[in-house]
């Protein structure tokens, strides 16, 4: 295997979602990253179709979904990175990475969880594979993916910033108590995040994976989301679920502040949608002087 300290994955997953425009914010997000002398590397996913996608043992497309998780598992313990920065597509895009470095470093690892929702759902609740991955990371749900995990995450060295506590149903506030699993209110949290800090000292790992879907920013401030769909039409499947509260500058200066005690070797970008370059792009598309 040729080792390299640092991967970037482009990982344009959409089903998982169910939305191609994750395709562009992918590949976009990617381009915007300043230049380093990093590996990047794409992982092939399948094109949308005007097929709607199927449910598939309770999961929408859920083979395409596992051939694209295998498909970056590949690439990933080909060129065997110290460090890895994925470029997503859904937040399924963090279920390789996390695992792979969860093993690599023998389970010296922690994570925080930045978003707006725990992404704990299982099949038998909710149908898309982008509400599984950080239960699918600790061993959990899906067998076919749960498998990923050959070193699950403890749950106690799962922590979130973004979820409003009291927004979540009992069941998983119940649930993340029993794990011991934190949550750090995104109305609440100390100008220097020293609760944060705290917590990661706490779990004794001298590394974290960190997962930053941008749905957990505040949408009237950050506009390439999930929740501002320029029709105004928001699927149902999303209806009175979390909206975010975070600053894109409270983020950053977050991940600055925790890289101060542990060493961040993984962060993934997700759920960027960014819905003024595709509606371009379809513009374009359409005109026989750009053909």
């Amino acid at each position: 295997m040729v080792a390299n300290t640092t991967l970037r994955l482009v990982f344009p997953q959409w089903q998982g979602g169910d939305n191609p425009v994750y395709q562009l914010g992918a590949r976009l997000s990617a381009w915007l990253a300043p230049q380093s002398d990093a590996v990047t590397v794409e992982v092939p996913v399948e094109a949308p179709t005007d097929v709607p996608l199927a449910i598939e043992e309770g999961i929408l497309a859920k083979f395409a979904v596992l051939r694209q998780n295998r498909a970056a598992r590949e690439i990933v313990q080909r060129r065997s990175p110290e460090r890895i920065v994925t470029f997503g597509g859904d937040c399924s895009v963090s279920l390789v990475p996390f695992t792979y470095l969860a093993e690599r470093y023998d389970g010296d690892v922690a994570v925080l969880w930045i978003d707006s929702h725990t992404d704990l759902s299982t099949s038998a609740t909710y149908p898309r594979a982008h509400g599984y991955p950080a239960r699918n990371m600790l061993g959990l749900g899906d067998p076919d993916f749960a498998e990923f995990a050959s070193t699950p995450i403890p749950t106690d060295r799962l922590a979130y910033v973004g979820v409003k506590p009291d927004l979540l149903w009992p069941g998983a506030r119940t649930e993340l108590a029993r794990w011991g699993a934190p949550l750090f209110d995104p109305d609440e949290l100390s100008d220097d995040f020293s609760e944060i800090v705290t917590w990661v000292r706490s779990t004794g790992a001298s590394r974290l994976l960190v997962h930053f879907d941008l749905d957990s920013l505040d949408p009237t401030r950050f506009r390439s989301q999930l929740f501002n769909n320029p029709t105004g039409e928001l699927d149902p499947a999303f209806a009175g679920i979390q909206t975010g509260r975070l600053l894109l500058t409270q983020v950053v200066d977050l991940l600055l502040r925790v890289g101060d005690v542990a060493d961040v070797v993984a962060l993934s970008v997700t759920e960027h949608l960014p819905w003024d370059a595709e509606n371009l792009r379809q513009a374009y598309a359409r005109l026989p002087i750009l053909q």
